[in-house]
């Protein structure tokens, strides 16, 4: 029966984090106003999850709706189905291609992977549903059959309330997205419409609608949700959230087991994150000095927690949680990578620079990063993008110019031009003593193929 038990914890745990990462990964797909109806599908498989180790027949309800959702994003449009699921591989792909070195794959290898999925998207779908539905469904009738279903404390007329609740969220986020996006201001909306289900369904009453677990796991991933929305647009709230949601995380943590939260340990917490957020504006020895300081930092409250509650292992997960996890989040890149340069602003320039890019400037120059590492090499004084859609921009390093493209992170040439004139739509002049050329821009760009390159010609574009 313990082992029975402990396996079911682990379980359930496993279930919360692949939830909780697809969530987070859907979430960063986009901002279009359907893509609340995308995230009810890893919300619904978290309740689900909790309901089935529960053994509650109201499991029945998630059930019910995620069959609904999943049939829905099968019909007439492949897109849902891409964005659900084949995208959040792709981007854990890319990530863990940035993390080790571009060098394991080119771009055009990231290309056939990402085209060659849009194929195999059905399939992916059906693999995936196996695990969001069919698994559920079988433990369910299985423990239906052997009457091991424990009854639902709410009654039929406050489901149907529950499940019209669930509808009316989706379409009131849907509106908060399309106007301002995956913002802090849509996670807050979201917090107070969670918020506010125990208030309308059970008469403001947690006990019995959310166990102390349950509660702690919903207040956990708002914290993420609320560090990711600062973080993913390099908000300036990222200051305040990096200082104080480690703090607030131990705090839970606490109130999840029971134990009293000791003052000195959030005044270390805190103070390790205000300095881990100062050290992003150092350079190298002093970021790596900063950085340091702040993990010794974490390690004191972390090995305090240790020794008073003896759960060493659990103690390595919460300082990898509260020292590395949630602080970069808020801030939104790894301040660990170009050490040699600091943050001076988002670079939004360019309008598809949303989830990432950066100025960074060093001992050299300025140069351009996005959350993983250098784009453009710090090494330049002046940086000027050529035009909004398009990820080219001038460099200035000596005495001339060059072409860089920032989304392949390469020069389209090696000769320096003396300067960079607009002539018509998408092209340039670029002036040089040896005799002027043109860079010609297509309309259209592709960073996961030669198709759609900017080239440089002696011939005059027509206009």
């Amino acid at each position: 029966m313990f082992l029975h038990k402990r396996l079911s914890k682990l379980m359930l745990a496993v279930d919360l984090i692949i939830c909780s990462l697809w969530l987070i990964l859907v979430f960063h797909v986009g901002s279009a106003a359907y893509y609340p109806l995308l995230w009810t599908v890893p919300v619904l498989r978290m309740w689900l999850s909790f309901l089935t180790y529960r053994r509650s027949r109201m499991a029945l309800t998630p059930l019910l709706l995620l069959v609904v959702f999943c049939f829905g994003t099968l019909q007439h449009h492949a897109n849902p189905v891409f964005m659900l699921f084949n995208i959040p591989m792709l981007a854990v792909l890319k990530s863990l291609m940035a993390f080790f070195g571009s060098g394991h794959f080119d771009l055009a290898e990231f290309s056939d992977i990402w085209y060659g999925s849009w194929d195999y998207r059905y399939w992916i779908a059906g693999i995936s549903y196996v695990w969001v539905v069919v698994i559920p469904a079988v433990v369910y009738v299985y423990r239906c059959f052997k009457g091991k279903l424990v009854p639902s404390q709410l009654g039929i007329w406050k489901k149907v309330g529950l499940v019209a609740y669930i509808i009316a969220s989706i379409v009131i986020m849907s509106v908060f997205v399309e106007e301002l996006g995956t913002s802090s201001i849509s996670v807050m909306a979201l917090f107070i419409l969670l918020m506010l289900i125990p208030v309308i369904i059970n008469k403001g009453r947690i006990e019995g609608f959310l166990t102390r677990f349950e509660l702690s796991f919903v207040l956990c991933m708002l914290m993420f949700g609320l560090a990711y929305s600062c973080g993913v647009s390099y908000n300036s709230v990222s200051a305040i959230t990096t200082a104080a949601l480690p703090a607030a995380f131990m705090a839970l943590v606490n109130w999840n087991l029971g134990r009293k939260t000791a003052y000195k340990d959030l005044m270390l917490l805190v103070l390790g994150a205000s300095v881990f957020y100062i050290a992003q504006y150092g350079i190298n020895m002093i970021r790596i000095i900063l950085l340091l300081m702040s993990l010794g930092l974490f390690a004191v409250a972390i090995a305090r927690f240790a020794y008073s509650t003896r759960r060493y292992w659990s103690s390595v997960a919460l300082y990898v949680v509260v020292s590395l996890a949630i602080p970069i989040f808020c801030i939104g890149y790894n301040p660990f990578s170009v050490l040699e340069a600091r943050k001076v602003r988002h670079f939004d320039d360019y309008g598809f620079s949303r989830h990432g890019l950066m100025l960074v400037t060093g001992s050299e120059g300025d140069g351009i990063r996005d959350r993983y590492g250098l784009i453009l090499p710090a090494e330049y004084y002046y940086i000027d993008l050529l035009t909004p859609t398009k990820p080219y921009c001038k460099v200035r390093k000596l005495d001339g110019w060059k072409i860089y493209d920032l989304e392949k992170k390469k020069l389209l040439s090696d000769e320096e031009f003396t300067d960079v004139i607009p002539y018509g739509n998408n092209s340039f002049i670029l002036k040089s003593p040896q005799g002027d050329k043109y860079l010609k821009i297509p309309r259209m760009y592709s960073r996961f193929s030669d198709r759609g390159d900017a080239v440089i010609t002696d011939e005059a574009p027509e206009l």
